[in-house]
């Protein structure tokens, strides 16, 4: 049950992600963007994707665990998971090529986008056995 949860989480975010890249690689092909915006958009996606991905393994493997260590995968994780973020935000606009506003608006495009379908898989799976051990 928790990995065809998991799964569909995975392909719902998928079609997303492959839906807005669609869009913007058909404004590249009309010339709309250039080829600095559409390598900043895909690092963005990458970053943010990877980001979502951990944040379900993390609450799939708390989910049955007490209520100490659900609390330590989620909201620890989430620390871990934003300090990642910031780093490679940094790393990424330092060392690359990139369009830093394209990049940047992307970023938070997918990490609100990403953000949203995390809080409704929280929400949906909410029903756990309470532990107050």
């Amino acid at each position: 049950m928790r990995k065809k949860r998991i799964l569909k989480a995975i392909k719902f975010t998928g079609l997303i992600y492959i839906s807005i890249y669609i869009i913007i690689s058909g404004l590249y092909f009309v010339k709309f963007i250039t080829t600095p915006i559409l390598i900043s958009s895909i690092y963005a996606g990458i970053l943010t994707c990877i980001n979502f991905i951990i944040a379900l393994f993390l609450f799939e493997y708390s989910f049955k665990k007490s209520n100490k260590i659900f609390l330590i995968f989620n909201f620890g994780g989430l620390g871990l998971r934003l300090l990642f973020l910031v780093i490679a935000i940094f790393i990424i606009i330092k060392f690359l090529i990139i369009d830093k506003y394209a990049f940047i608006l992307t970023f938070f495009l997918f990490y609100f986008i990403f953000l949203s379908i995390e809080i409704i898989y929280l929400h949906k799976n909410k029903t756990r056995e309470i532990n107050f051990n």
